[in-house]
């Protein structure tokens, strides 16, 4: 798949394309250039033959005048033996008849005049013969050349042009080819740049050359925009946090005045009225505080911890930590598998906390959810997997996003997958939602070089 994804690419490239429309022009050019070279040297030999005939029909004509008839048909006779090892033909008449001829040739009155399957005397037929006829005083001379040779000139000279052709034709093809693929390549580095940062990662650059083309001079400007980007969303992240924060030392007070408010009512009336506002106040806190880590994550430059983590041990901690819960919601919720990789416990501790805290929430009565650790190609994978109502395909990359809580989700703060996806981005991890049918499952799969412990 990935190798035809690459040949299709490739192929459609600007620059393999741009080699395509150069073979179309250079074939063209190279067929009428063909067809005026072959013209030419055709018509070239043509006149080399004629010139040819010309003469011999000279020194036929200087013979019959030096010559009485008898010496004269011994000699055209001694000539139509010579002239049948050049591929020549040639036949002399006078008014009674035949005086010597090496091939049967008509007596006729044109002047030049190309005939078909010609028989010479000695058993040979010729395909085309380009004859002469003319006078050498009472004699009628017709004088004949094979055309083959014209023939083997013309093929040799298509011949020719077609390997120059199919040279020229494979060069410009390879030469397309690459130029594609490494268009094809910077423009894949590009698109891995433009990925990762629609997961998130903010400080993803395009790489530049040192000698840019018009690629590299678009990845320049996509980096000036990443940069501004960044800074924007640095920006944002530092006012959320900072409103966060500073909303804390109120919000505590009125915690603390609610609670004050909850002891002074007692059992009496506004009892419940006052438990109420506490509740509201102690959820807000724990947005608040679920809003700050998700921030610090998403704003840490700071190296990770690289400790080893047994993720299937994280993974029993939190089915421990959460069973109480799970069994008061009608649910079961086990651990297993193990699975090492390296990176921060107590952050790691609580993204498979979140996960599993969702999965209670969510899964809802009966539901079985597992905690999971396993390898996988090398891999380190931690998944969560219920057997609840599941979140539809089309909503499972909308859920990771912050505050985002689905029609019949039931309570929740819609943070708990997004600072699983933070947690998990932060260790280089990738975070997968899909099917279990039925039910949701999902994955954190860690990179190769985290999971060689």
């Amino acid at each position: 798949m990935a190798r035809a994804r690459l040949t299709s690419g490739l192929t459609s490239g600007a620059a393999f394309r741009g080699a395509l429309y150069g073979i179309a022009a250079f074939c063209g050019v190279l067929f009428l250039s063909g067809i005026a070279v072959l013209m030419t040297a055709r018509h070239a030999v043509m006149s080399d033959i004629q010139a040819g005939l010309a003469a011999q029909l000279a020194f036929v004509q200087e013979m019959a005048a030096a010559n009485e008839p008898a010496a004269f048909g011994e000699t055209v006779s001694d000539l139509a033996r010579r002239f049948a090892a050049a591929n020549m033909v040639v036949a002399v008449y006078d008014a009674e008849g035949v005086v010597a001829a090496n091939a049967a040739l008509p007596p006729g009155t044109a002047t030049w005049k190309i005939v078909e399957d010609v028989a010479t005397v000695y058993g040979e037929r010729l395909d085309r013969v380009l004859l002469l006829t003319g006078r050498a005083g009472p004699y009628t001379v017709v004088l004949g050349r094979d055309l083959a040779g014209v023939a083997r000139v013309s093929h040799a000279i298509a011949g020719v042009l077609a390997l120059v052709g199919a040279a020229v034709v494979a060069a410009l093809i390879a030469i397309g080819w690459v130029l594609s693929a490494r268009s094809e390549r910077a423009l894949g580095r590009i698109e891995a740049v433009l990925d990762r940062v629609s997961r998130g990662e903010f400080g993803a650059r395009a790489p530049e050359a040192a000698d840019p083309d018009q690629i590299d001079r678009v990845a320049a400007k996509i980096n000036l925009h990443l940069d501004r980007l960044e800074i924007l969303m640095e920006e944002a992240r530092s006012r959320a946090a900072s409103i966060a924060h500073d909303l804390r030392t109120p919000l505590a007070r009125a915690m603390l005045t609610a609670e004050r408010l909850l002891a002074e009512v007692g059992e009496g009336p506004g009892a419940g009225a006052a438990a109420d506002l506490a509740g509201e106040l102690d959820g807000l806190a724990r947005i608040f505080d679920a809003i700050l880590r998700i921030a610090r994550l998403e704003g840490a430059r700071e190296a990770l911890p690289a400790a080893p983590v047994d993720l299937g041990e994280v993974a029993a901690e939190v089915a421990d930590l959460y069973g109480a819960a799970a069994e008061a919601a009608g649910q079961s919720l086990c651990a297993e598998g193990h699975a090492w990789t390296a990176g921060d416990p107590v952050l790691l501790t609580q993204l498979a906390a979140n996960l599993a805290a969702n999965a209670v929430a969510h899964a809802g009565p009966g539901a079985s959810i597992r905690l999971s650790a396993a390898m996988r190609d090398g891999r380190a994978v931690l998944a969560c997997a219920d057997d609840g109502p599941g979140i539809p395909e089309a909503e499972r990359a909308r859920v990771l996003d912050p505050f985002v809580r689905l029609e019949g989700a039931g309570e929740g703060t819609g943070l708990g997958l997004t600072f699983v996806r933070a947690a998990a981005e932060r260790h280089g991890a990738e975070l997968r939602l899909g099917g279990n049918g039925p039910g949701l499952r999902v994955e954190v799969i860690f990179p190769a070089k985290l999971a060689d412990m």
